[in-house]
């Protein structure tokens, strides 16, 4: 079997969380380094826990790390929109605050993308700590970052396309940002779990999270209320971004990394509840099916 792959020719029923950790595929085993074989006590797909993880020491230097490089990349952007509405001396100031946080952005982007991607693996795999963060080497891990910005590109392009018909009539630029957002927040989970369990960043038609759309109605319900609130969440931190209090706009790019990374956490236990539920599917189709005994 290949790594990634849901075992649609040997399905295993299992009748809780623990017994799913022995029957599920490891995703993402390609990496070299096994999920923990800590099970997760809280299982699928409960809202508890999902920031505990980040207090286990590899997770909280990275979470650190990515809270500085947010909140780095954050402030280089506003100052570069800020600096964009003088003349002068302070077009320079933006287009040199543009170039930075076009810089510090990629780095963080693609650091939070493949944290992401381990995440969401390790936490499908029943996993309680995640152990496949990346490491210093950045060559390594690279071009494990191209499914998370691949699933963000794809998502986003469809709002993207609609502004712009939009724009041919009239409408302001500004649209493009909520209506990709828009899309981005309802395909981004879809298209991110369909390139991790089909095992490839360019390969987004994993028939059994579409078909979960409709087979698992409940676990993507709960998932995208959550979700909202999350999306609520951060939308608030990086407006306090502009308030002038000390150490309030840190504080605000750190909550936006712990629940950009909490997110993660949730389409983790996401997955892990549509395999599940996949698997006692099959198995009970398998039942029904007659039998070639007389």
């Amino acid at each position: 079997m290949s790594s990634g792959q849901f075992p649609v020719n040997e399905p295993v029923h299992a009748e809780s969380p623990d017994q799913a950790v022995d029957t599920k595929p490891e995703l993402g085993a390609e990496s070299g380094k096994p999920a923990s074989p800590i099970k997760d006590p809280l299982g699928p797909p409960t809202i508890y826990g999902l920031v505990s993880f980040l207090l286990d020491a590899e997770a909280a230097i990275l979470w650190g790390t990515l809270s500085i490089l947010g909140y780095i990349t954050l402030k280089f952007f506003i100052n570069s929109v800020y600096y964009s509405q003088s003349e002068g001396i302070g077009q320079m100031a933006a287009l040199l605050f543009f170039v930075m946080f076009v810089a510090v952005g990629l780095l963080f982007l693609s650091i939070m993308s493949v944290s992401g991607l381990a995440i969401v693996r390790d936490t499908a795999n029943s996993a309680t700590r995640v152990e496949n963060w990346p490491g210093i080497n950045i060559l390594d891990w690279l071009p494990e970052s191209f499914y998370v910005v691949n699933a963000l590109f794809f998502s986003a392009m469809p709002g993207a396309l609609v502004a712009q018909v939009l724009i041919l009539f009239g409408a302001g630029l500004w649209l493009i940002t909520p209506l990709a957002g828009l899309t981005a927040f309802f395909l981004f989970p879809a298209l991110l779990l369909s390139l991790v369990i089909s095992n490839s960043p360019i390969n987004p038609s994993e028939p059994m999270v579409w078909r979960s759309l409709r087979s698992s109605t409940n676990a993507w319900k709960r998932f995208y209320i959550i979700a909202a609130v999350m999306a609520a969440i951060s939308m608030a931190a990086f407006a306090l971004m502009y308030v002038p209090v000390p150490m309030l706009p840190f504080c605000s790019a750190v909550l936006i990394v712990t629940v950009t990374l909490a997110y993660f956490r949730l389409l983790g236990r996401l997955l892990w509840t549509l395999v599940d539920e996949a698997i006692d599917q099959e198995v009970e189709e398998k039942i029904q099916q007659p039998s070639d005994l007389p």
